[in-house]
C-alpha cells in the first residue's frame, strides 16, 4: 500500500498522518519479508506512538472547536488505537530475554493494528467527516 492522493481526508495533519501510517506499514511489511522485522519493531512502535499523538490532538481540538457531532466517536476510536499501540509496547517489553529486540509475531500484530485502524477509522469514520481545513 502506498500513499495516494485519493485517500479519504485532505486536511493538512490528517493527510500527513495517513501518509505516515502507510509509509510505516510499508517499511514494516518490507522488514517482515526481509526477515529483519524483529530488529526494527521497537522503532516502528515508537514512531507510531509519536506520530499519532500530535495528529490526534489536533483533530480532536478541531472537532471540539466546531462542536462536531462525531467528536466522542472519533475520540473513542483514537483512544482505542492509542491503547493498541500501548499494548504493543507492553508486549515488546514482555518478550523473553532472548527476544528482547522483537519478534515476527509482534511485527505481524503491529501490521494488523495499523491496517485495522486505516480501514476502520480512516477509510470509514474519517471519510464521513464533512470538514476540510488546510
Amino acid at each position: 500500500m502506498e500513499w495516494q492522493e485519493d485517500l479519504p481526508i485532505r486536511t493538512g495533519q490528517l493527510s500527513k498522518l495517513q501518509s505516515e501510517l502507510i509509509n510505516i506499514r510499508s517499511g514494516l511489511v518490507a522488514a517482515i519479508k526481509e526477515q529483519v522485522c524483529k530488529y526494527t519493531i521497537r522503532q516502528i512502535i515508537v514512531s507510531l506512538e509519536r506520530r499519532i499523538a500530535d495528529s490526534f490532538a489536533e483533530e480532536e481540538r478541531f472537532l471540539q472547536l466546531y462542536c462536531h457531532a462525531e467528536y466522542f466517536q472519533q475520540k473513542t476510536e483514537h483512544d482505542r488505537f492509542r491503547d493498541d499501540i500501548l499494548n504493543l509496547k507492553r508486549d515488546l517489553s514482555a518478550l523473553a530475554p532472548d527476544k528482547q529486540c522483537g519478534s515476527y509475531e509482534l511485527s505481524v500484530e503491529t501490521n494488523r493494528v495499523i491496517v485495522d485502524f486505516m480501514i476502520h477509522h480512516i477509510e470509514q469514520a474519517d471519510k464521513k467527516q464533512v470538514f476540510l481545513k488546510g
